[in-house]
């Protein structure tokens, strides 16, 4: 963990829910500014992903609600069993 550059779904969930990187901040080997990245500034390019073959990432997922609701969109339209037309609640 110390070593790994942390991406992460989401920065508050991941500090208030994600033992992998609490234990180590509570320890002090690690702060708030270990965590590289969301996720998603990586998929928006606001962040860099690796940047070299040596380079450890570690990626923590604690399961965003929304997040699982859009994957399931996103297959569902992929297979054609998604109606595009109508609205995804949440």
């Amino acid at each position: 963990m110390v070593r790994a550059s942390v991406v992460v779904d989401s920065r508050q969930a991941a500090w208030e829910e994600a033992g992998d990187l609490i234990q180590p901040r509570n320890a002090g080997l690690i702060d708030h500014d270990h965590i590289h990245a969301e996720l998603g500034e990586i998929v928006l390019d606001r962040k860099a992903g690796r940047t070299d073959d040596r380079q450890i990432t570690l990626i923590k997922s604690v399961g965003l609600a929304v997040q699982d609701a859009v994957r399931r969109a996103v297959r569902a339209g992929r297979s054609g069993r998604w109606d595009w037309t109508r609205e995804l609640t949440v």
